[in-house]
């Protein structure tokens, strides 16, 4: 598959549609340079970047979600809530996975500094079935589209707190205040 002849038919023109896209995850332009090198020469293209304020969170989805099946699961993305597993988190791993994302982000917010954008988190977007409001309205607004209710039929698989699922949070907490990369407060 062409990575680059799929983000050309994404632009094509469409008369029926004010507004186009695809999601990019910024793994994906480091497996292809022909990706990273057709990006950089992007002009009047608007970037909405998706980011879990919580890496610490993010990193524990990943977890879960790479060995799905052994905690009774076959999809990263579910329509009902599935019954709660808990897991051990290696703290080390943990920190060297946050440090890691702090940079990427780092990274690519410079990359893409040419291109007008709008950055929104994760854990502030989702309402319910659909995306809060304030956070429907500043996409439709970014993006010069008629504001309108934008709708989710996926429902968060995970309790909303670490603590809920994580038998060794404390230990984990401790270890992540401790390593330089943010407060307990970033992580709860």
């Amino acid at each position: 598959m062409n990575p680059i002849k799929t983000m050309e038919n994404s632009w094509a023109p469409r008369s029926n549609e004010s507004a186009m896209g695809f999601r990019l995850m910024y793994n994906q332009i480091e497996r292809d340079p022909r990706v990273k090198h057709y990006l950089s020469g992007l002009s009047g293209v608007k970037l909405i970047t998706l980011k879990r304020r919580n890496i610490l969170k993010q990193f524990v989805s990943l977890k879960l979600m790479h060995d799905q099946t052994k905690h009774g699961r076959f999809s990263a993305h579910v329509y009902e809530k599935p019954e709660t597993v808990t897991l051990r988190v290696d703290p080390s791993e943990a920190v060297f996975y946050i440090k890691r994302i702090q940079t990427q982000r780092q990274k690519y917010k410079q990359f893409f500094s040419g291109l007008e954008s709008i950055d929104i988190d994760y854990e502030e977007m989702v309402a319910g079935s659909g995306l809060k409001p304030q956070i429907s309205e500043a996409i439709c607004d970014f993006l010069n589209v008629d504001r309108s209710s934008l709708i989710s039929t996926y429902v968060k698989s995970n309790p909303a707190k670490l603590d809920e699922f994580v038998i060794n949070y404390k230990e984990l907490i401790d270890f992540v205040s401790n390593s330089g990369c943010g407060g307990d407060s970033d992580y709860v």
